[in-house]
């Protein structure tokens, strides 16, 4: 593909180092948990176009297909399109028929696709929504796998109903929408694209950074690489991953890069690339910071091999991944063998005659029976014994029986087979390289479970639940884990807590509940975690190990008018909030009190590695009559994780954010009083976090220069009178985080000052009208000092742009017209940029 995809932006986290390491100890494959970490998209502009018309045809199984003959899809792709016009559609779903005549996968491959406004000159995106590691059956121990290509290995879905691959595509390209493969040389096919972009959600992507500056290169994240960064190699046939070789993000990686000589390397590829080291990718002297890697080297281009080549214009269709990106794709799993031990021997305190073991292999080319090898030991696997495996009767099964063992005895076993593609597979994956193995233990037992929990220490009196959640892992397995509880000395039914699933299989969660009015100002509630194991004995951890938690239950107090605080008298506006991972203090570096989150704060630990970390007044606010009257004003310092770059709030690739919330219905349910926000909000906040990035974790340190202002007006989202409780929420997931978050002079309704720096308070401040509108509505004002440009933004309920311009030479006085096309009925938020400050107001639009 020629001059299209000139430079695919990827915009990834990454750390410093990568370990490939063997452990010195046998492991039990139990205790080690499943890792994730977020994907990434590939955000890909057009180029210049060279007028000329190229077409390769789709392959010949998806024609036979096409045609009705017998050719039948190997897999499922199902998309949830999001605003795509018929003739859109139309063109995606035929790219994505291609795809499912392809690639094979037990599992449905889902994909949200969103049809779009996206920035000028900006044609489409789309990556993993999520990559995993050892996860079941993972060939590879610690190798990243994006989500769609984790579960073809597992052989099985690992995120439920959640998509896999997260795609956008510009509405307003001049696109081809035909599946003839014939565009006019001034259009875009869109098949060709589609086929493209959704490649790298397949797994056609390197998660890697490179240092401009120090000519550096990183691969992968936490300190492990993704299975395409894996296959990387020199033109000598060097792995990129190979320490003796290359140091990871050193400038020697750097440089073998840039050179137009690197290469992906597997069995299948080399025979397709007709090269011992491999297919050529695209590798120029200077990075690309998205074409660089994650494309085919333009020797591709006008061949056979050109849809992942970096670049393509107008007039060209390319509706066949081609041989070379295909045997890509199988090396890195797509055709894979899957060994599954299917009965994993559990741990017994009454000896056994003997201990039966199967296993089944799944693969998509052969293997040899005599291939299918399974070895235990009483050592550790420092001897082991070989079993010979015999055939169950049932198709690709197999079985052993280990003898009996004295009592006392810690067994550790694992299964292997070799494919006739050479593919060594064990079960635990590389069982041997990484000394990780199933075991069992035959006798009593006198270990007690391992326990952590993050204890609460604060509830809101009006609050109906609170929830819980802990770890914990026995080699004989949990027979309970309860939280005991009493409310002021009074004994409660322990509360029965239920293991998670998946990639939490080893967290626990359990809810309280409380009817209306039985919690209290200056109620307590006191707990304890108990857990305890299978043995006979019932061995049992208790945390904490002496005594008990305790949660203090704070009252609202009487509703006001107004509140402000500067947070230097921190016993007494201390005793104005309720939450947990926050608190009022006087931190190090800071000159006086303000609220403080955990510095670091903590990555989401509740189910699906998800927290939310909440800090509410409690004293409820009655909004004022007067619109000028009722302005909430508050410094902060937000140093959370950015989502990728030109994500929205509320889309699935916007990671970490902090909010400000209301409540009419003492919190039962909370509406935001803006969208939530990260460290992208602001320009010094962005490059002090990314600025100090050690692998995912950005260490830098909030300073009091960082605190910038924020305005909300509580009559934009609540009537006048109402009774509204106030809180803070930062929400948290796994991977990912830096220090957190700092809130100091808070005034809610009390003379709010600040705001006249741009803007002349009077009694219609900003105007905007008409208000409900039909989707046309003007914007006036009057500025205190020249205003050079006004960016407006409107944004739905979800936190989705949907709409951005930009006024130009403002001035003081200031009236401009808002005619965004196409909004659906409903309520928006439009949200007026001010230099350091943004102004958010509601505008409901009705169509006649």
């Amino acid at each position: 593909m020629k001059y299209l995809f000139t430079y695919c932006f990827l915009c990834v986290l990454f750390v410093t180092l990568n370990t490939h390491f063997v452990q010195a100890q046998a492991t039990n494959v139990s205790d080690l948990k499943p890792l994730v970490r977020k994907g990434k998209e590939v955000v890909c502009p057009f180029g210049k176009a060279d007028g000329k018309h190229h077409h390769i045809p789709p392959p010949a199984e998806f024609l036979k297909r096409y045609g009705s003959r017998t050719q039948a899809k190997k897999s499922n792709i199902k998309v949830t399109y999001n605003g795509f016009t018929p003739q859109a559609q139309a063109a995606f779903q035929f790219a994505v028929e291609i795809w499912e005549t392809v690639l094979a996968s037990p599992d449905t491959i889902r994909v949200v696709a969103n049809w779009r406004t996206l920035d000028p000159g900006v044609l489409g995106s789309a990556g993993a929504t999520t990559y995993r590691a050892n996860f079941k059956n993972a060939p590879l121990r610690n190798v990243w796998y994006p989500i769609a290509l984790a579960e073809r290995i597992a052989g099985e879905s690992l995120n439920g109903n959640s998509p896999d691959i997260s795609a956008n595509f510009s509405s307003s390209i001049n696109w081809y929408f035909g599946t003839d493969g014939n565009p006019p040389s001034d259009e875009f096919d869109l098949v060709s694209i589609v086929l493209h972009e959704l490649g790298h959600g397949l797994g056609f992507v390197a998660l890697r950074n490179y240092d401009e500056n120090q000519g550096t290169y990183t691969y992968g994240s936490g300190g492990f690489p993704d299975i395409y960064n894996y296959r990387m190699v020199d033109g000598s046939g060097n792995f990129l991953r190979d320490t003796t070789v290359y140091t990871n993000g050193s400038t020697q990686l750097g440089t073998a890069v840039t050179n137009s000589n690197l290469f992906f390397n597997g069995p299948t590829t080399n025979t397709a690339a007709s090269s011992t080291v491999g297919s050529k990718l695209h590798a120029p002297g200077t990075f690309e910071p998205g074409s660089s890697i994650a494309h085919l080297d333009n020797i591709y281009d006008n061949t056979p091999n050109g849809l992942m080549t970096p670049s393509a214009g107008p007039g060209e269709a390319v509706h066949d991944p081609g041989p070379v990106a295909t045997a890509m794709l199988n090396d890195m799993g797509w055709r894979t063998t899957r060994l599954t031990v299917l009965d994993t021997i559990k741990s017994t305190e009454t000896p056994a005659a003997n201990y039966p073991v199967k296993f089944a292999i799944n693969s998509d080319t052969t293997y040899q029976a005599s291939a299918v090898k399974f070895y235990y030991s009483l050592d550790s696997m420092k001897t082991k014994i070989e079993l010979t495996p015999t055939g169950t009767g049932t198709a690709n099964e197999f079985s052993v029986t280990i003898p009996s063992v004295t009592d006392g005895s810690t067994v550790a076993y694992y299964a292997e087979v070799i494919d006739d593609a050479g593919r060594v597979i064990q079960s635990p994956s590389q069982a041997t390289d990484f000394k990780v193995f199933f075991f069992f233990f035959v006798g009593v037992d006198n270990v007690a479970p391992t326990l952590t929990h993050a204890p609460i220490t604060d509830l809101i009196s009006s609050a109906d639940t609170a929830a819980f959640s802990a770890e914990s892992t026995d080699i004989f397995g949990l027979s309970s884990i309860q939280v005991e509880y009493s409310i002021n000395g009074v004994a409660q039914t322990p509360i029965d807590m239920i293991v998670g699933t998946g990639f939490d299989v080893n967290r626990y969660t359990g809810v309280m509940r409380f009817t209306a009015g039985q919690l209290n100002n200056g109620d307590s509630i006191t707990y304890r975690i108990v857990a305890k194991d299978n043995s006979n004995a019932k061995n049992t951890t208790i945390l904490p190990a002496t005594g008990t938690y305790k949660i203090d239950i704070k009252g609202s107090k009487a509703a006001q008018a107004k509140y402000q605080t500067d947070f230097n008298d921190v016993t007494t506006a201390s005793d104005d909030f309720v939450g947990n991972n926050f608190s009022i203090r006087l931190e190090s570096g800071f000159n006086d009190g303000a609220i403080h989150s955990d510095h670091p704060y903590l990555d989401g630990s509740g189910t699906g590695d998800e927290s939310n970390y909440t800090y509410q007044l409690r004293i409820p606010i009655v909004v004022a009559a007067n619109r000028d009257d009722a302005w909430m004003r508050f410094d902060e310092i937000v140093l959370v994780e950015p989502g990728e770059p030109g994500s929205l709030f509320g889309s699935a690739d916007f990671y970490d954010y902090f909010v400000a919330e209301g409540s009419t219905d003492d919190g039962k349910t909370w509406v935001r009083l803006g969208n939530g926000y990260d460290a992208t909000d602001d320009t010094d906040w962005n490059t002090l976090y990314n600025s100090t990035l050690s692998g995912n974790v950005s260490t830098g340190t909030g300073t009091p220069s960082l605190f910038k202002p924020r305005f909300y007006n509580l009559r934009d989202i609540f009537n006048s009178g109402t009774t509204v409780v106030l809180r803070f929420r930062l929400f948290a997931d796994q991977a990912a985080n830096g220090w957190g978050v700092a809130i100091d002079n808070l005034n809610i309704q009390d003379g709010v000052v600040g705001i006249e720096e741009f803007i002349e308070v009077n009694n219609t401040n900003i105007k905007m009208f008409p208000n409900p509108s039909n989707g046309q509505f003007n914007i006036q004002a009057t500025f205190k000092k020249q205003v050079g440009t006004l960016p407006v933004s409107i944004t739905n309920l979800n936190g989705q742009k949907v709409y951005s311009t930009t006024f130009d030479n403002v001035g003081k006085q200031f009236s401009g017209q808002i005619a965004p096309n196409q909004l659906a009925p409903g309520v928006y938020f439009v949200n007026v940029h001010l230099g350091k400050y943004q102004l958010t107001k509601r505008i409901v639009i009705k169509k006649d």
